[in-house]
């Protein structure tokens, strides 16, 4: 679902976001650079409830309610991050981040939404590698 949904609402954020929806985004992005994913599970939970933020933020800035509704009951952050829980993925998820708001800073859709695809895609294969460990 959200590999249907996230790349369009990057896509859309280009043309509809305000330049305070991009600070916003920017603020987001910053606080997960200064205080990234920690060494315990607490500092992980709180990366993960600003990584939820950041894609809310995309999301609303599409100006499509129906994207940001779909995003939200589907709670795909609360339910990818209780599976997997991994020190050291914070600077990996930082530099995806930065690509899809600096493409959307720059007005450039294309790039917002591959930069979309191209940071769920990491993310299922860094899950995947989680499911793999605990069938092993």
């Amino acid at each position: 679902m959200r590999i249907l949904l996230e790349p369009p609402a990057a896509k859309l954020a280009t043309v509809y976001a305000t330049e305070e929806q991009i600070a916003e985004m920017r603020a987001v992005l910053e606080t997960m650079t200064v205080h990234p994913a920690g060494e315990n599970y607490e500092g992980y939970r709180d990366f993960a409830i600003r990584d939820a933020h950041l894609h809310r933020l995309i999301a609303e800035a599409s100006g499509n309610p129906l994207i940001v509704d779909a995003l939200t009951r589907l709670h795909a952050h609360t339910h990818s991050y209780r599976l997997y829980f991994k020190v050291g993925i914070a600077e990996e998820t930082n530099q995806e981040h930065q690509q899809i708001v600096e493409a959307i800073a720059a007005r450039n859709a294309d790039a917002a939404g591959e930069a979309m695809i191209r940071h769920i895609k990491a993310s299922n294969d860094r899950l995947a590698a989680v499911y793999k460990e605990l069938q092993a």
